[in-house]
């Protein structure tokens, strides 16, 4: 790896390219990447965007909502069932026109308050090993699917990435069996990198 680091350092100059330091870190321990924690022991959620959910209070504006549900999509890879979790702020948003009070309804308040805790333990996730087997799990439920992927590390499964939508449409009304096939498609495309890389 430090042999192609210094090769591609090296020819940057030939090609007029030059780095910003302050955008660049070789041999560190830790650091933030693409707004990802990167450790030894894997991959955490950057703690000031935990911060920036848990430090809310509930919103009462469109425009709060909205931040709202930005933040916790910037999340998403490490909550699991991510859309079920967030259904209650979705439908919020939905509710209300731009501009206007929003309709803050007890589920979503007890949501609300149910998701900071949840964002105090994210899980740290492990990036999986070259050709090494993960294992895939499904769920459903009325209005979400969702996936875990998973990498065996002793006698322990380590999360490698969560993924879940909220059903829409004709969706809601599919049987279990085909929601669970759209959740393993939705995954699919998703992960493609994994499933590309990886036996599931």
């Amino acid at each position: 790896m430090m042999a192609d680091v210094a090769e591609t350092l090296e020819k940057l100059p030939a090609i007029y390219l030059k780095l910003n330091s302050k955008r660049c870190s070789f041999g560190v321990k830790k650091g933030i990447y693409s707004g990802l924690l990167i450790t030894k022991q894997g991959i955490r959620a950057d703690p000031s965007k935990v911060k920036a959910v848990s430090t809310l209070r509930p919103p009462k504006t469109f425009s709060e909502m909205q931040n709202l549900n930005k933040k916790i999509a910037a999340l998403s890879r490490f909550l699991s069932k991510s859309a079920e979790k967030t259904l209650p702020f979705v439908k919020t948003l939905k509710s209300c026109t731009s501009g206007k009070m929003v309709q803050w309804t007890k589920e979503a308040d007890e949501d609300f308050w149910r998701m900071k805790e949840f964002l105090e333990s994210l899980p740290t996730m492990v990036i999986p090993t070259k050709g090494e087997t993960l294992t895939m799990y499904l769920t459903t439920s009325e209005e979400n699917v969702s996936a875990i992927l998973m990498a065996e590390r002793g006698k322990k499964q380590i999360p490698v990435y969560f993924v879940s939508r909220t059903l829409h449409g004709a969706e809601l009304k599919y049987p279990e069996l085909e929601k669970l096939i759209l959740a393993f498609v939705y995954a699919a495309r998703k992960l493609r990198r994994y499933f590309q890389a990886h036996p599931i």
